[in-house]
């Protein structure tokens, strides 16, 4: 494997093509090919917290409310801000030019790729304080919303975009990091800065019955502050986590058929996010990135 020296603070990560990932860090925006070798595709002043690769388009967020976009495959780079001051933690498309991503507690929604946006403002409604947004996930006509940690409010809402209808199928006053659909499962991973309150939980997709969302939690021998992120890929399931107290953070296997986590990787650092195919994997790590699968491991020095 080659490796690049100009790696730092790993924040973000996607699947791309041919089994390449596309890795956001401090300097800017890098491909990681699978055969280890590296290129810089942007350099930017900020960070980006998210990305996403899809019909051969390149999303990502960040602080600032910065949106990046690539239709080239990192070659060129669309550069803009959207309408909040804050971090944006989370992005999501699909192949009909759908993309939803967000400010601290509206949804920014375009129907172009990209290219034109307009402002949900899906908590309106809601009495008192409203909760701002951490995930998002969008499947079909739904995006399902996880909030900050929120006493009133919090949790996952399900919005239809097409009928402007809302509801919560998962109470939390915890951080709801990340959102995902398994299989025919909605997986959800939470938890806080403060205290071992994290887990990854899960349940049946029942769009007919939403007040009858059960949600089941996955067994773990680590007690965990907070899971991170989550990615799937051919009945493949991962997970990241925080850092601990001894400043070590984890990637772990989900088996929801067995209703267990079980560790498989570390990093230094927070494991911010993961991305795999099949059973591999690459974690964007606060101070190392590390590419595995069954047969080897191999840090990504910063």
């Amino acid at each position: 494997m080659l490796i690049s020296q100009c790696l730092s603070g790993a924040t973000a990560v996607t699947i791309a093509l041919n089994g390449d990932y596309i890795l956001a860090v401090n300097s800017g925006i890098i491909l990681v090919k699978k055969n280890g070798i590296q290129k810089q595709l942007l350099k930017l002043d900020h960070r980006i917290l998210d990305l996403t690769f899809n019909e051969a388009i390149v999303y990502g967020v960040g602080d600032n409310g910065i949106f990046i976009r690539s239709t080239d495959y990192g070659c060129t780079w669309e550069m803009t801000t959207l309408p909040t001051s804050g971090s944006i933690w989370s992005i999501c498309a699909n192949n009909d030019g759908t993309v939803v991503t967000h400010g601290n507690n509206v949804l920014f929604l375009s129907s172009d790729f990209g290219k034109t946006w307009k402002t949900l403002h899906p908590f309106q409604s809601l009495l008192g304080n409203k909760p701002s947004i951490r995930s998002i996930f969008l499947d079909g006509q739904y995006v399902y919303v996880g909030t900050k940690v929120h006493k009133q409010h919090g949790g996952i809402w399900r919005i239809d975009l097409q009928h402007s209808e809302m509801v919560r199928i998962k109470r939390d006053t915890r951080m709801v990091a990340a959102i995902l659909k398994h299989n025919q499962f909605i997986v959800s991973a939470t938890g806080t800065c403060k205290g071992f309150k994290g887990t990854v939980e899960y349940c049946h997709e029942s769009i007919s019955s939403s007040k009858k969302y059960q949600w089941e939690t996955c067994e773990s021998d680590c007690k965990e502050r907070c899971y991170l992120d989550l990615s799937t890929s051919d009945g493949f399931l991962y997970t990241s986590t925080s850092q601990d107290e001894n400043g070590v953070g984890k990637v772990s296997r989900v088996y929801l058929d067995e209703n267990k986590i079980v560790p498989c990787a570390i990093v230094h650092g927070h494991g911010w996010r993961v991305s795999n195919q099949q059973n591999e994997f690459l974690v964007a790590g606060l101070y190392t990135s590390l590419y595995s699968n069954s047969e080897y491991q191999h840090l990504i020095q910063h």
